[in-house]
């Protein structure tokens, strides 16, 4: 999975909410999840580092974020299928936002209720 994705971070997330209320049923959540993390492109070995280890996963969950060109590049990587796709969901919906975008939008919902 490449940082293609385009359209604003309520765009993505519209998409995303779309596809996941499409699911027949809640159980087709973990091959969706699944689905998601297959597509995901390895991490490269350099990057699975001490540094790059997410700390208090379950699972080894590797993140990379790069800044070019002005905006956000995630890469992840995990041993765990779920993990995995779950990443691929983050990728999705923030890698290509610029940093002020991804911020914003992490702290968005937090405000709302």
């Amino acid at each position: 999975m490449t940082a293609d994705f385009k359209g604003s971070f309520e765009q993505r997330g519209r998409v995303l909410l779309q596809e996941l209320e499409n699911l027949p049923g809640e159980g087709a959540l973990y091959g969706f999840l699944i689905r998601q993390g297959n597509v995901l492109v390895p991490l490269a070995e350099e990057w699975k580092t001490d540094v790059q280890l997410l700390q208090g996963c379950q699972y080894r969950v590797w993140l990379h974020l790069e800044l070019k060109d002005g905006v956000v590049q995630i890469h992840a990587d995990s041993d765990s299928l779920m993990s995995r796709g779950l990443m691929a969901l983050w990728i999705r919906l923030f890698s290509g936002l610029t940093p002020g975008e991804a911020v914003s939008y992490t702290h968005l919902r937090a405000h709302e209720t």
